[in-house]
């Protein structure tokens, strides 16, 4: 019985081993079945985390891109207030920031700050290498601010400048048409109107308009001030290879033209590179030719028009250039007068007149020769000394040479040229003002003028004979050069109708291709030689 009961024992020892066994088998599976299933989960989870964190940061590189790029104009799309989110908000604040530094950097750049107009880096930017359509441009100078800014500081010249742009800006908005002119200021007082597609013959009647509407006295800071402008224009062709600047430095040019002739406006004439190489060329070679006698003294006769006798000539400078053989004065005058060396040809032309008379003082004791005087020579203060000098080293009587100069030159600056005048007078030189009635015909300065003679320009006596009110006009400026105590000499007399004319109004003098055409040294001294002596000693002019 004890046996039976060992083995029963031993029986339910092993089922319990066996259920024990089973249960851990149940629990290993469980348990892997757990460790798999976190496994995933925490798989899951990190896929997840990682989602999370890498779109919103994708998004941040990307925008950080976009700013790098100077693209501003999206943000961050990132939700939530943790470090990325953070992260994200404080670069939407960096782009934005940056973008209105850059609009005012920008703005700065390409506008003027007094005005708020487009300054010329902005133009080049707008219109560089647009040349398929016309382009038109009116620059515009306010006159006189200097003056302004000196009497009444520069605070008023500011504010009058910023008055004339604002109205520059209201006439160009109250405008209808298919293209609107774009107003700029480029420097200084000077603004400017581009008009893309605008064809030649419309930029007169805007210069028109916008002058009217510009063009009226400004109360500024108390001041009532008159408001006076000088205009330059300038037109480029479609297709004209010409770019912005080009085109710009054209209308300054044309701007300089009329402050220079104290003319309202003025048209600027393209010059080709060759023509402008060939003006440079001369320019470089002028004194060497003024010092190798290549600049000649041409003579044209001047006619008493009471006696028929000569008793003057008009110098006419030509250069008979070593290579290129003569070269006309219109290709070299006004250039060496724009570029400052119109000093170079005045010297060389009066030492030439002042050798002349000395061969004729003998001989032809009454006969003078005028000499063409620029704007610039008569600013220099050391013109008469200058003269003097050289008439005591030829011995020339200065009695008998007459400097010729224009309205304008005396215009231009009348208070400097005055005494200069005045002291050529005081050593003996005759003056006489040349093309009268072409420039700015001030009685009042011209009755100031210590002048001898007033020569009408050719423009006043072609075909005279053939128009009343030609005639009227002629025979008025002679009277007036009479009631100043003036000989009065007629210019570019071509036909003996219009000789004959002049002669009934009581003209003095005549010159012109009728009487004779300008001849050369060789030739005026054989002409002279030849004309009576006793001719010579009718009463001088």
């Amino acid at each position: 019985m004890t046996d039976a009961l060992l083995e029963g024992e031993q029986a339910a020892m092993q089922q319990r081993q066996r259920e024990i066994a089973a249960q851990m088998q149940r629990s290993e599976w469980l348990l892997a079945a757990l460790a798999g299933v976190a496994l995933c989960l925490s798989a899951w989870l990190a896929w997840r985390t990682t989602l999370s964190v890498s779109r919103p940061m994708r998004r941040v590189e990307a925008a950080a891109h976009r700013i790098a790029e100077g693209d501003y104009s999206t943000t961050v799309l990132v939700r939530g207030d943790d470090e990325l989110g953070r992260v994200a908000q404080a670069i939407n604040a960096m782009s934005a920031a940056v973008a209105a530094r850059e609009a005012q950097i920008e703005l700065l750049a390409y506008n003027d700050p007094l005005t708020g107009l487009p300054n010329r880096t902005r133009l080049r930017r707008m219109f560089q290498g647009a040349s398929v359509q016309p382009l038109s441009v009116v620059l515009i100078d306010v006159a006189r601010l200097g003056v302004v800014n000196e009497a009444l500081g520069f605070d008023t010249g500011d504010a009058l400048l910023a008055c004339v742009a604002e109205r520059l800006q209201a006439a160009i908005l109250a405008r209808s048409g298919t293209t609107v002119p774009v107003p700029a200021r480029l420097a200084g007082g000077v603004l400017a109107v581009l008009w893309p597609g605008a064809p030649r013959e419309a930029l007169e009647p805007l210069r028109e308009e916008l002058d009217a509407a510009l063009a009226v006295p400004a109360l500024i800071h108390g001041h009532e001030l008159d408001v006076q402008l000088v205009y330059g224009l300038a037109w480029r062709d479609a297709g004209t290879p010409s770019g912005i600047d080009e085109l710009l430095r054209g209308a300054e040019a044309a701007l300089a033209q009329a402050k220079h002739s104290r003319l309202p406006w003025a048209w600027h004439v393209p010059v080709n590179d060759a023509v402008r190489t060939r003006q440079l060329s001369l320019l470089s070679d002028l004194k060497a030719a003024a010092a190798g006698g290549e600049l000649e003294l041409w003579l044209q006769p001047k006619q008493c028009l009471r006696s028929g006798d000569i008793l003057g000539m008009e110098g006419l400078v030509r250069w008979r250039h070593a290579q290129r053989g003569y070269v006309s004065p219109a290709d070299f005058v006004p250039f060496a007068e724009r570029a400052g060396h119109i000093g170079v040809i005045t010297r060389a032309m009066l030492d030439a007149a002042l050798a002349r008379l000395t061969l004729w003082k003998a001989a032809q004791p009454r006969l003078s020769i005028a000499v063409n005087i620029s704007a610039l020579d008569l600013q220099d203060m050391g013109l008469v000394q200058q003269i003097q000098q050289r008439a005591r080293h030829h011995g020339a009587p200065l009695a008998n040479l007459r400097l010729e100069i224009t309205e304008s030159s005396v215009m231009q600056d009348a208070d400097r040229v005055l005494p200069v005048l005045h002291a050529l007078r005081g050593i003996g030189v005759k003056l006489s003002i040349d093309d009268f009635g072409t420039g700015y015909s001030s009685l009042a300065y011209l009755q100031r003028l210590p002048v001898d003679e007033l020569k009408i320009d050719r423009s006043f006596v072609a075909d005279a004979d053939r128009s009343a009110e030609a005639q009227a006009l002629l025979r008025t400026i002679v009277e007036l050069g009479h009631s100043l105590a003036m000989c009065v000499t007629a210019e570019g007399i071509e036909r003996p109708e219009e000789h004959a004319l002049l002669q009934r109004l009581g003209c003095d003098m005549a010159q012109g291709y009728w009487i004779s055409r300008p001849m050369d040294p060789q030739a005026a001294a054989r002409y002279v030689a030849a004309l009576d002596s006793r001719v010579l000693e009718a009463e001088p002019v």
